[in-house]
């Protein structure tokens, strides 16, 4: 796999074309994902809110206490 080149004369002026010729078609993630990658997911995303929600609680009940 390689990058697009393009061309850069001595005088400090690149060629207007790219050449794109050894690119390669940037392959489709989203039509590999199954179900079970879905679902895991899901369940990082949940945890991820949950833990957030519990240092929200601890945070404002410091907050609140030490007031």
């Amino acid at each position: 796999m390689e990058n697009a080149t393009k061309f850069c004369y001595e005088s400090g002026i690149w060629d207007n074309r790219t050449d794109y010729d050894l690119c390669q078609e940037k392959a489709d993630i989203l039509s590999t994902l199954t179900a079970a990658d879905i679902e895991m997911t899901t369940v990082i995303y949940a945890i991820g809110y949950a833990l957030s929600l519990i240092a929200l609680s601890v945070a404002l009940f410091i907050f609140i206490y030490f007031k």
